[in-house]
C-alpha cells in the first residue's frame, strides 16, 4: 500500500482506514498516514482475503486535494472506494485519478472534504442591507490565507429547526483574499445554526468570521446570537492575526500583502543564526522571535536579517529562515 501526496509535505493530518465490511475476522482494519514527503514507497504492507470485499477511506486533513494512494494496481484519492481483489491485480477504470510527483501536473479533486452542500438552498443573491423585525444583522467575512479564493469551496449557513423564520445563506469566495457580506440571524431561534464550509481544492486556506465567531473548513454549530457577540463590534483585528480563541480553529494566518522588497544579505564579522540563542549579556534583553508562513510550507528560500544600525557592539546581526 503506497500513500502519496502531490505537494510533498505529507497528508497534513489526513488518515486512511482499510477494512472489509464482509469479513469481520479478516486482518485489520488498517489505518495510518503519510507523515511527510511525497510517498511512503514500499513501507506499508496489508493482508487481503481475495474472497472478500474491501473499503478504503482516506481524508480528514487540511489538504485532502493532495491525497492519493495505490494498492496493488488500484489507484485512489481522498474519499471512499470499495473494491475486490480482482481490481487490485487488474487495476480499474478510474479516469478521474491522476498522480504525478510533479506538483504542477496533479489533478485536484473537488469535494475532497466530503461535505455535501447540495441541499443548502441558501440565498445567494444581493447582499443583505437590512433585516426584518426579530432578526439581527451580522457581518459575515470570508478569507483565504493564500489570496486566490476558495478554489471551489463553498459555505452553507442554515438552521433546520427554525425553518422559514431563519434565512439560509450559501456562497463562496472568488479569486481574492477576503470578502464581506451580511446575514440576518434570529437571536432566540430554536435549535442551532450550522455553518458548513469546504469542498474545494485548498480547504486548509479557508477561514470565516460571523461577529466574534471564527471558523475554518468543516462544520461549526452555534446557538443564536449568544456565540456571535456584539453585532456592531469590530472583530477584524483578532481575525486578521489568526487569533481564534472561540473554537480553537487554525485556518492559517491571513495577510493582505504578500509582496516584499529585496534587502542586502547580512554582512559583518559577527553574523550568527538566531536559532539556539538562549541567553544575553547583562546589557541586553532576550526576546522570542517567531517566523510565520501564511501558506504553511516555509519561506521558500526567503531569509531575515536583524541588525542595529546604531550599535556596533550589539549582538548580531542575526539571520535565519523558516
Amino acid at each position: 500500500l503506497e500513500l502519496k501526496d502531490a505537494y510533498g509535505d505529507g497528508w497534513n493530518d489526513a488518515t486512511f482506514c482499510l477494512s472489509s465490511p464482509t469479513c469481520p475476522g479478516c486482518p485489520g482494519p488498517y489505518t495510518g498516514t503519510l507523515e511527510d514527503g511525497s510517498s511512503t514507497g514500499s513501507l506499508l504492507k496489508v493482508c487481503i482475503d481475495c474472497s472478500e470485499t474491501y473499503t478504503m477511506q482516506a481524508g480528514g486533513g487540511s489538504f485532502d486535494g493532495e491525497v492519493a494512494w495505490t494498492l496493488g494496481e488500484l489507484n485512489g484519492h481522498a474519499g471512499e472506494k470499495t473494491f475486490t481483489c480482482a481490481q487490485l491485480d487488474e487495476g480499474a477504470d478510474d479516469d478521474d485519478w491522476y498522480y504525478s510527483p510533479d506538483y504542477a501536473n496533479y489533478t485536484y479533486y473537488a469535494n475532497a472534504t466530503l461535505l455535501d452542500l447540495a441541499t443548502c438552498d441558501g440565498e445567494t443573491g444581493e447582499d443583505v442591507v437590512d433585516c426584518p423585525t426579530g432578526l439581527t444583522l451580522y457581518e459575515l467575512k470570508l478569507v483565504d490565507s493564500y489570496g486566490d479564493g476558495w478554489n471551489g469551496g463553498e459555505f452553507c449557513l442554515k438552521n433546520a429547526a427554525c425553518g422559514d423564520a431563519c434565512p439560509s445563506y450559501s456562497g463562496t469566495l472568488a479569486n481574492e483574499h477576503s470578502a464581506t457580506r451580511h446575514i440576518c440571524v434570529k437571536c432566540d431561534a430554536e435549535g442551532s445554526y450550522m455553518m458548513a464550509a469546504g469542498g474545494g481544492y485548498w480547504d486548509g486556506e479557508l477561514g470565516w468570521r460571523i461577529g466574534a465567531l471564527f471558523g475554518e473548513a468543516g462544520v461549526t454549530r452555534f446557538s443564536g446570537c449568544g456565540d456571535l457577540g456584539d453585532a456592531n463590534a469590530n472583530y477584524d483585528d483578532d481575525f486578521a492575526s489568526g487569533d481564534d480563541t472561540d473554537d480553537g480553529a487554525s485556518y492559517g494566518y491571513y495577510y493582505d500583502d504578500f509582496t516584499s522588497e529585496p534587502f542586502p544579505e547580512c554582512a559583518g564579522d559577527n553574523v550568527q543564526s538566531a536559532e539556539g540563542v538562549n541567553g544575553c549579556g547583562s546589557d541586553f534583553v532576550l526576546y522570542d522571535l517567531e517566523l510565520k508562513d501564511a501558506y504553511g510550507d516555509g519561506w521558500n528560500d526567503a531569509s531575515f536579517c536583524l541588525s542595529s544600525p546604531t550599535c556596533s557592539d550589539c549582538p548580531g546581526p542575526y539571520t535565519g529562515t523558516l
